[in-house]
């Protein structure tokens, strides 16, 4: 079964945990960007998981008169994962008093949000640097405020466990040098019901399921139908009304698709 789409609170809840790594994020912001005019620069924001989002398309739509031939496709309805990506037009290397974060101009994915604005990031993209020496433990991300006007900002936080991240505006690339797009992440999944035709009032159907465009040979199955005893037809919870079978073509209309 494939999960609904997870719901996002923008609200981040206090914690201890939460507590402790902004206090020890703002410990070693201090200790790298030393002077007061460097520390003045920089901003601690707190950090909300995002969940990629679920999505379905049905073809043809449910309560719509349709039409297939023979071996096409009745109905087909598939699932996909998505999430919003950013794509920068240039490269960013933008110092922290003594460190440096670096991000090379790349696709990165919705991670976190807040109130303010939402953070792009991958953990196989970008470095952050501490005199000179690499941070393995730390994730670099783009901030996106919500208002236009307001700089973007890269940030640094603790890979897995962060709830808060270190931000600074970047200097290099503006509002308008960031795009922000919708990615399939895969794997689709589809359910399909094909017409194999009639004879003597029984309606053949195959019900096929693919998982990235490859068909799975242990969910399908061969249908019949006599459609003397009704004209409503159903599958695992689908159900088609059923107007006219022919031996090349069927005329029918969704009336529910599968969950």
């Amino acid at each position: 079964m494939w999960p609904g789409t997870q719901s996002r609170s923008l609200k981040s809840q206090p914690t201890v945990a939460s507590a402790i790594d902004a206090a020890m994020l703002g410990l070693c912001a201090l200790l790298i960007t030393g002077t007061a005019h460097a520390r003045s620069a920089f901003q601690i924001r707190s950090l909300s998981p995002v969940s990629p989002s679920l999505s379905s398309t049905v073809v043809p739509p449910i309560d719509t008169e349709a039409e297939a031939e023979l071996g096409q496709s009745m109905i087909s309805t598939e699932w996909k994962t998505t999430n919003k990506v950013i794509r920068t037009q240039g490269s960013i290397s933008q110092k922290v008093g003594s460190g440096l974060i670096r991000i090379p101009a790349t696709e990165l994915e919705l991670k976190w949000e807040n109130r303010d604005g939402q953070f792009y990031g991958d953990d196989t993209q970008g470095t952050f640097h501490v005199f000179g020496v690499l941070s393995a433990e730390s994730s670099v991300s783009v901030f996106v405020p919500t208002s236009k006007s307001a700089s973007l900002e890269a940030c640094t936080t603790q890979k897995y466990v962060g709830t808060s991240a270190l931000c600074i505006p970047i200097s290099t690339i503006s509002y308008s040098d960031a795009t922000v797009s919708h990615r399939d992440l895969g794997p689709r999944f589809r359910r399909e019901i094909i017409y194999n035709g009639v004879a003597k009032g029984v309606v053949r159907l195959a019900y096929r399921e693919f998982k990235d465009d490859l068909a799975r040979p242990a969910f399908s199955q061969e249908l019949t139908y006599d459609i003397a005893e009704g004209d409503e037809v159903g599958y695992s919870g689908m159900r088609i009304k059923i107007l006219k079978a022919t031996n090349t073509t069927i005329r029918y209309v969704v009336i529910r698709t599968w969950n």
